[in-house]
């Protein structure tokens, strides 16, 4: 009788275990359905098709983990100032038009004043944050901070404006390492509204792509099996024209004039690099300058100038190419033309200019985060036959590793990105 109990209990206990392991084993299955769900609807848009999709929002955004550097507050002087509280991908100024009105002695009658209505000109900066992909603008008068698109799409690694910040490419990997790169327009903005982003995906795996300088077309470039192509994609009406292709694929491109593209071969210490011409209306690929070891280059607005870097003893150097006349003239400034921008006019040009520099092997170090440099601001007049270099600023008492500049369309703000953090930091020009 004890051994028959003794058989029931074991049996019993046999089936608790089977029954709380069957219990366990479900609930589990279901957590990872639902863990492997939210990443999905998290990560945006969903497939290529001819209909403009709205990308996923998600309406739980993840908390950004703050990088310290010293206390993160909103750091300005009379020129320099901290514009973004977080890391960005990519920022374009704009301007806009308001009305304000002002109070002003009345000419009849001094002893009075009157109400007068005035435009008054007010710069701002759009950027993306690259944790959630949401879009803000910062007033540089106020330094008053908005959203303007709450659309998320984490992850962020590169953003690029167009059509006068009124539309933006987000560049972003995959869950299967793929680059995704996305085109949308940003709507429904208003004075007291928040808008999005729609739009569609451009081709997978573009590995570099540039905007025309009126910002309605796209200049990107994809490897196929045997060759690199590059095409112009129309934001208007999304026409595709291909106008290049190589059995060489490691390119960087830049969209200089109207008509002139500049693809360098990709920059590295270890390597000579060629800059070529390439005219998007003909197709013609000329040469303009090669053999250089470590080539960076920045084509000027007008297209006569073309701003290169060199590596000469692990160092380097900077140098200004007439189109013209075909000579080159050496700036005496060691940089990359990675910490350059042109102004509007092509008359001069601003660079971060590191206050020390050791020797490394340039660019490779630099674009791999192993050496980073502390900037001061430099300006380079280009309009007589010696270019002279003025330094504006030593940014005394700040760490700033300068790149991905931008000038504001008046010209009184210079924008750029420090690498070290991927913060956005403005300088008031003039004055």
């Amino acid at each position: 009788m004890t051994r028959k109990i003794l058989k029931i209990v074991i049996i019993v206990l046999v089936l608790i275990a089977l029954i709380i392991g069957g219990i366990y084993l479900f609930s589990g299955q279901k957590t990872k359905t639902e863990i492997s769900t939210s990443f999905k609807s998290f990560l945006p848009f969903g497939t290529v098709n001819n209909t403009p999709v709205t990308p996923t929002i998600d309406q739980t955004k993840p908390e950004e983990k703050p990088v310290t550097i010293g206390e993160q507050k909103i750091t300005k002087t009379n020129k320099l100032t901290q514009v973004s509280k977080f890391t960005i991908a990519g920022s374009f100024p704009t301007q806009e038009i308001k009305k304000e009105t002002i109070l002003q002695n009345d000419e009849k009658d001094p002893t009075r004043q009157k109400n007068v209505d005035i435009n008054k000109t007010i710069t701002n900066i759009r950027y993306v944050q690259k944790l959630t992909g949401n879009i803000f603008q910062t007033n540089l008068d106020s330094l008053e901070e908005r959203l303007i698109s709450d659309t998320t799409i984490p992850k962020i690694y590169e953003s690029i404006f167009a059509k006068n910040g009124q539309s933006v490419i987000l560049r972003y990997l995959n869950e299967n390492n793929k680059i995704q790169t996305f085109y949308g327009d940003i709507s429904g903005v208003s004075e007291t509204a928040v808008g999005g982003i729609r739009g569609d995906f451009l081709p997978e795996d573009i590995s570099d792509l540039s905007v025309s300088p009126d910002g309605n077309k796209i200049f990107y470039l994809i490897k196929l099996t045997d060759k690199t192509i590059g095409v112009i994609y129309s934001l208007k009406d999304s026409k595709k024209t291909q106008i290049f292709s190589s059995p060489f694929s490691e390119w960087i491109s830049g969209w200089a004039t109207a008509k002139t593209i500049i693809l360098t071969t990709k920059a590295s210490a270890f390597s000579q690099g060629y800059s070529y011409s390439l005219n998007t209306e003909t197709k013609s690929f000329n040469k303009i300058i090669g053999n250089i070891p470590g080539l960076t280059t920045l084509m000027s607005p007008d297209g006569k100038f073309l701003l290169y870097s060199k590596i000469a003893d692990k160092i380097p150097k900077l140098f200004l190419y007439s189109l013209i006349k075909k000579t080159s003239f050496d700036l005496g400034l060691n940089t990359l033309t990675e910490k350059c921008i042109w102004k509007n006019d092509s008359s001069s040009l601003f660079c971060g200019i590191p206050k020390s520099i050791d020797q490394m092997f340039y660019p490779d170090d630099w674009y791999q985060g192993s050496v980073s440099f502390s900037d001061e601001l430099w300006k380079v007049d280009t309009k007589t036959d010696m270019p002279a270099s003025i330094l504006i600023d030593k940014l005394n008492g700040y760490n700033i590793d300068v790149t991905k500049l931008s000038i504001s369309v008046n010209e009184n703000y210079l924008f750029f990105i420090n690498k070290k953090d991927s913060f956005l930091w403005s300088y008031k020009l003039g004055e």
